[in-house]
């Protein structure tokens, strides 16, 4: 093959974070073309050539683009959407804005833990030809914050499924690579949420790979902390912190 080029846009929400991609333009474009707005006030804009010949320059590989800045009521506090804790939940609400992608960040309290997100419906398979029907064309993405191209696509509506950070199926191997335990969660829609998203929730939780522990998730296969057992909510799939067993809960007798 020969040269080959790319423009890749993506934006910047938060400094200290690696950037999330928003669009790429891989081919020979003449005409203008339009991109989605983004949510971020930062941008970042890379262009790619490799292979070029030896009598090639930026005469042969180049771009033009224009931007600016819209003031249309639809600013993002992405302090608000900085997450962090032991676990929480948090609440995807309808918005005036067009379809802006404004994503949350998860982050884990403490290096040496993991986060699980539950969330409400089914991953969309990579072949979309056998994946059951969505009854929306709305999606959720998640992805770890250094690691976008492994990012799932959920279908909102169905029973509770679950994601863990990046490494925790590794998480008793060494790795030379750094590895972000952080999660992106992003809801796209070319529409409007629809009235059946107005309460989507989804909720997360630190954990922690142990073999051995007083405070275990047996389904999760992870530890969580001993502050979250027997604390009044169910933060296990099954219950169990929350078991009469568990909490030694004792009914008086009559």
């Amino acid at each position: 093959g020969g040269p080959v080029s790319d423009l890749r846009i993506s934006e910047v929400p938060w400094t200290d974070v690696s950037p999330l991609p928003r669009d790429c333009l891989c081919s020979d474009v003449s005409g203008s073309i339009t991109l989605a707005p983004l949510a971020a006030s930062i941008v970042e804009v890379k262009f790619t050539t490799l292979q070029m010949e030896v009598d090639q320059d930026f005469r042969d590989f180049y771009f033009e683009g224009r931007y600016e800045f819209a003031r249309d009521g639809c600013e993002t506090d992405w302090s608000e959407r900085r997450l962090r804790g032991r676990s929480g939940d948090a609440y995807l609400k309808p918005t005036p804005c067009p379809a802006l992608i404004q994503p949350w960040l998860l982050e884990p309290e403490t290096d040496s833990s993991y986060l699980v997100l539950k969330l409400k419906g089914f991953w969309m398979p990579p072949l979309l030809q056998s994946a059951p029907p969505c009854p929306t064309d709305a999606r959720i993405t998640v992805y770890s914050t250094n690691n976008p191209k492994n990012s799932r696509d959920l279908c909102p509506s169905g029973p509770d499924v679950v994601a863990f950070s990046d490494g925790w199926d590794r998480a008793y191997e060494f790795s030379a690579m750094e590895i972000s335990k952080s999660l992106i969660i992003e809801f796209k829609s070319p529409r409007r949420p629809p009235l059946e998203l107005i309460e989507y929730k989804f909720s997360w939780m630190e954990i922690f790979p142990a073999h051995d522990c007083p405070h275990r998730c047996q389904e999760l296969q992870a530890c969580i902390p001993a502050e979250l057992w027997c604390d009044g909510k169910v933060h296990c799939p099954s219950g169990q912190d929350e078991s009469p067993t568990e909490c030694d809960l004792r009914l008086p007798l009559s």
